[in-house]
């Protein structure tokens, strides 16, 4: 009978270890990337990168990540209202939103970027003075060229012929966003054009926390830079078409 009893014990104490929850942490993020204009494949790509990522810091974190679906506009409010512990977000930092929040090392540029001829020697947007450069009709891309007046710039209607004119050495270079750049040059192009950049350093993916919960970020921040350097990030981006 002594036996048995300690038996049970032995077997109530590993079902009690086996069965103890890890911590939960939600993690908003829009599915949609309603801020992107991505095509069908590159949303997936981009979520099967999240996918991973999230998988990898919960095995480093010891904790489970629990994916929330929100829309982009909303994701603030869940962290605001502590529905959401992190969320996936491009906003800059700035001082009036870091009293509020906290703000993770960039995960992915996918913002513009220069797209230029394998064989042509240039290595930034600057060396384009005097040269052939088509952009597109978005705020950004016109802020960004005000810095170089030497740059002879063209807008374009069409990234896939404007692509193409770079190919054809009809212009010297395009502005376009990184996730269309990496689709074109997997596609079609992989041997004739390269990409410069990324060409606006302060915006890209970041995880958001509340300024509250700042050792949850110091603890994300710490993992992502740990991937960064293990090259486990690279290799995820690159499984996903992002790099």
């Amino acid at each position: 009978m002594r036996k048995i009893c300690l038996l049970l014990l032995i077997f109530s104490f590993f079902l009690g270890c086996s069965s103890e929850k890890k911590e939960v942490i939600k993690v908003g993020f829009d599915p949609e990337w309603t801020n992107l204009p991505l095509s069908t494949q590159e949303k997936s790509n981009l979520n099967g990168f999240v996918e991973d990522l999230l998988l990898n810091i919960s095995s480093l974190a010891n904790v489970n990540m629990e994916k929330v679906e929100e829309l982009y506009y909303n994701l603030n409010y869940g962290l605001d209202s502590k529905k959401l512990d992190i969320v996936f977000s491009f906003e800059k930092p700035y001082n009036f939103n870091e009293a509020k929040y906290s703000f993770s090392p960039i995960i992915f540029h996918p913002g513009m970027v220069l797209v230029v001829a394998k064989s042509s020697p240039y290595t930034k947007l600057q060396d384009l003075s005097g040269h052939i450069l088509f952009y597109p009709e978005k705020n950004g891309a016109i802020l960004l060229l005000q810095k170089y007046p030497d740059i002879i710039v063209k807008r374009y209607e069409v990234v896939a012929d404007a692509i193409g004119d770079v190919v054809n050495g009809i212009s010297d270079g395009v502005l376009v966003d990184h996730l269309v750049a990496l689709s074109f040059m997997k596609n079609l192009y992989v041997d004739d054009l390269k990409i410069i950049g990324p060409l606006e350093e302060d915006e890209g993916l970041r995880l958001l926390t509340s300024k509250e919960n700042s050792n949850l970020n110091d603890l994300i921040s710490q993992i992502l830079h740990k991937m960064d350097k293990t090259e486990l990030l690279l290799q995820l981006k690159r499984k996903w078409h992002l790099e």
